[in-house]
């Protein structure tokens, strides 16, 4: 699942005479052993004793939420060298039964077709135009699930009405996991979502984002 970029550039008046050096240099690069070594710290974050996972240190938890007995919603920021947003990764946990409270034996309901478009309407609000999913995959979890889906989607800024034959460019990816975990009442539904640039604006961030994402998922338990 990890990319890897190597360049090889050369001016443009030598590339026919230098394509096989380039092409050879580019073709033996190789790693000549793997590493155990942690490339970045992760931190742990844990909500009662419903939810735990871990992160890279630098992302930023922006805020924490519990708008019901049954519910919490996490954000997670990450910030470029110059302080500009580079990345938001949300979390929300819904319950079929109280997340605060083990000896609290209610019952709530939960609509996840309620709950992944309230997750859609907040791009939207934002100004952003959310087509069709443009891949799907199964998120890599240590929890077991009854059932799971990751669909991903472009995103481009809205446009006026009156530029019905112009289309903005892709800006933006969200990738959006829906998951359950656990048995009868215990069980808890998880949104997990990740924007970011596109792939197609800025690789290397959109590298780093996605990977924090999997890392966030992988150690929820």
């Amino acid at each position: 699942s990890d990319i890897l970029v190597a360049e090889y550039a050369l001016p443009a008046v030598v590339a026919d005479a230098q394509i096989d050096t380039q092409t050879f240099a580019i073709r033996s690069f190789k790693f000549l052993q793997d590493s155990d070594a942690t490339i970045e710290k992760r931190l742990e974050r844990v909500y009662f004793s419903s939810i735990k996972f871990f992160y890279p240190a630098s992302w930023l938890i922006e805020s924490e939420q519990a708008p019901a007995d049954n519910k919490v919603s996490i954000k997670l920021l990450s910030r470029t060298e110059t302080g500009l947003d580079a990345g938001r990764i949300t979390l929300a946990v819904v319950g079929a039964r109280s997340l605060k409270d083990e000896a609290d034996n209610s019952l709530y309901p939960v609509d996840v077709p309620t709950l992944l478009k309230e997750t859609r309407a907040v791009f939207e609000t934002e100004g952003y135009d959310l087509g069709k999913a443009i891949e799907s995959r199964k998120p890599d979890l240590n929890l077991k699930t009854d059932f799971s889906v990751m669909d991903i989607y472009n995103l481009r800024r809205k446009l006026s009405s009156y530029e019905t034959d112009k289309v903005a460019p892709v800006s933006q990816e969200v990738w959006i996991a829906v998951f359950r975990s656990g048995t009868g009442s215990r069980t808890k539904t998880y949104v997990a979502t990740l924007f970011t640039p596109a792939r197609s604006v800025d690789m290397y961030l959109w590298a780093t984002n996605t990977r924090a994402f999997e890392i966030m998922l992988k150690s929820l338990q």
